[in-house]
């Protein structure tokens, strides 16, 4: 049986992290949508920072990219300020949605926190397990090595 997020999880997060004037992200737990001043104030500064104009084909307003040690962080400008819309863990200093979710776990881990995923990908040594969330367009993406957690990604699809 597949298991994907719920839109109900995924927009209950996306609303109160964007509409919250602080968020404890004190253990590092990332989530698509969280602002970007409550992530810098907790994280902070990157150890660079790229700005990209915005995209007229693809309707992406101005982004930028916070690089931090282990951690791609990718905002994209909304009417509130910038907004986490992607992003790609390499560091078991940060988490991914749930403290549990992080890099260097073991994938029965991963299976407790989200179920099975909705596809596979092999490529050598390196399984990929992606998770669609249901009813929006975007997707998580869990890369392993011997059944051990080596990257993240998670991104809404702007494609």
């Amino acid at each position: 049986m597949t298991r994907t997020l719920s839109i109900i999880q995924f927009l209950t997060i996306l609303f109160f992290s964007t509409n919250a004037t602080s968020v404890d992200i004190s253990e590092n737990v990332l989530s698509l949508g969280l602002q970007e001043n409550i992530i810098r104030s907790n994280l902070g500064p990157p150890s660079s920072i790229k700005h990209e104009i915005p995209d007229e084909i693809t309707g992406m307003n101005q982004t930028k990219l916070l690089q931090y040690n282990g951690a791609k962080l990718d905002f994209h400008l909304s009417p509130n300020g910038f907004y986490l819309w992607r992003l790609e863990l390499t560091s078991n200093k940060y988490s991914y949605s749930n403290k549990r979710v992080k890099v260097g776990v073991n994938s029965e881990e991963i299976l407790k926190v989200f179920g099975q995923p909705s596809s596979k990908e092999v490529s050598g040594e390196v399984i990929a397990w992606l998770y669609q969330i249901k009813g929006f367009d975007g997707w998580i993406r869990i890369k392993l090595i011997n059944n051990v957690v080596v990257s993240i990604m998670a991104t809404e699809d702007w494609t």
